[in-house]
């Protein structure tokens, strides 16, 4: 059993080989990718005396804020001596 596994999987191994280093798309021509606008007349240096830097968002909040403290309560919850006591520590938890 476990032969036949083996063999089976290095079949399988040895079609994957072979699909992927002979398998090609000859129906799609190859095409040159498409490159983005670039207008040269329109960009500037910003060492150029012309350039005028804006800030964005001038009035933004600190990126860290700070944490509030939290604030951590510790309940003991015991034998109840009736279920009264039972139903009130309940409700605090």
């Amino acid at each position: 059993m476990m032969r036949w596994l083996l063999a089976l999987l290095i079949l399988a191994n040895v079609g994957l080989f072979m699909w992927g280093s002979w398998y090609k798309d000859a129906d799609l021509p190859s095409q040159p990718r498409v490159r983005a606008d670039i207008n040269p007349g329109q960009m500037r240096l910003v060492a150029d005396p012309e350039v005028i830097l804006i800030p964005r968002l001038a009035n933004r909040p600190p990126a860290v804020k700070t944490l509030q403290p939290i604030k951590r309560v510790c309940h003991e919850v015991g034998a109840f001596t009736s279920t009264k006591e039972a139903v009130r520590a309940g409700a605090s938890l």
